[in-house]
Formats: C-alpha cells, sequence, structure tokens
C-alpha cells in the first residue's frame, strides 16, 4: 500500500513538474567585452587610447575616472561597482566614433540594444558636468533611439535602451558617437553594452 501512494505521489509530482511553462531563454549579448571586463579589446574608436584623459578625444578602460583625470569625479563602474568601464573625454571633431563594433544577425529578426551611462566632468562645478554628452547609437549607419542627454550629474549611471528591426540585414555595424563637441565638460563613461534578439 505504502509503495503504491509513493509511486503514486512521485508520479503526480513528475506530472506538475512536466506541466509547468519552461521559463524564457536568456537572450546572449552578441557584443564582446560588453562590460570592459576584459580591458581594451573587442570595439574600434576614433578617440587615442591614453591613460591620461587630460586631452578632448581621449579615453581609457579603467575602474575609476579620478584615476585618469585629476579634476574627475570619482566612482565605479556600473555592473559591480568594482570592474572597468569606458571613461572617455569628449572630442572636439564631430562625427569621431567613440565606440563601434560590428555584430552577425538574422534576418528580419528584432533586436534591442542597450547601454548605461553617466558623466564624470567635475571640474570645478561641484557634483555636476558643466556641459554632458549627447550620445548618438546608430546601427549601419541609421540612428536608433533618441539622442540619448547623459544626465549631468556625476557617477549617476543611467540607461539607454532602443529597439532595432534587422530587415534584410546580416550584420549590424553598431557606433556611438558624442554630438556634444564642448570642450569644457563633456566628460563621460560606458558601461555593460548589450544588443541582443528580442
Amino acid at each position: 500500500y505504502d509503495k503504491c501512494i509513493t509511486g503514486v505521489t512521485m508520479l503526480h509530482l513528475l506530472l506538475l513538474a512536466t506541466a509547468r511553462p519552461a521559463a524564457a531563454p536568456m537572450h546572449a549579448n552578441l557584443t564582446v567585452n560588453g562590460n570592459f571586463a576584459a580591458g581594451n579589446v573587442g570595439f574600434k574608436s576614433g578617440y587615442a587610447f591614453n591613460q591620461d584623459l587630460g586631452r578632448d578625444g581621449s579615453y581609457f578602460v579603467g575602474s575609476n575616472p579620478h584615476d585618469s583625470h585629476a579634476g574627475g569625479a570619482e566612482f565605479g563602474d556600473h555592473t559591480t561597482g568594482k570592474g572597468l568601464m569606458l571613461i572617455v573625454n569628449g572630442s572636439e571633431i564631430a562625427n569621431t566614433t567613440v565606440w563601434e563594433q560590428t555584430v552577425r544577425v538574422s534576418p528580419n529578426h528584432g533586436y534591442a540594444f542597450g547601454l548605461w551611462a553617466a558623466s564624470w566632468g567635475q571640474w570645478n562645478s561641484g557634483p555636476n558636468d558643466p556641459s554632458p554628452a549627447k550620445l548618438i547609437v546608430t546601427v549601419n549607419g541609421k540612428p536608433i533611439g533618441q539622442p540619448f542627454a547623459v544626465a549631468a550629474r556625476d557617477g549617476a549611471w543611467t540607461k539607454f535602451s532602443a529597439p532595432w528591426a534587422s530587415g534584410s540585414d546580416k550584420s549590424a555595424v553598431i557606433r556611438i558617437v558624442d554630438a556634444n563637441l564642448e570642450s569644457i565638460g563633456n566628460d563621460f563613461a560606458i558601461d555593460d553594452i548589450v544588443f541582443h534578439a528580442q
């Protein structure tokens, strides 16, 4: 009798487990090194790589903007607070690529792009960047979403996200530029770039 009850109970539990809907699969991030944990690899930039961010149009992959610029704010990356991020001193030259990467995509499919950004151009202006970056993201040369005004508050990570439809495309050239050309301020960090199928 006990064996019969146990067998029926086990069968009942097995049926319940298989009747549950499967969890939706997580969509893989198609970008390489989107959280910059591997350092200065996996992407292209028209900016000059330099640990000293005293010059406009330079960038570094580091853990704290203040370490690369004495006038910069001090804060950690978006991912863990202790990792790496792309730290940028905005360029005065229009249409200079901050970050670019090409990924393979499936035709006639929907995708989602996202990134986190924060200002760090403290200088002597208190806790706010005097002239925050305005980021434009393009895929295959066409803007997605609206221009993204990075929050003026230094170290305040804010998110940009936008959908993209592949149409007949089999690859996506994802590019980020800063539309702000001011020399004073216009300092920002980017982290956790993602691009995945919807």
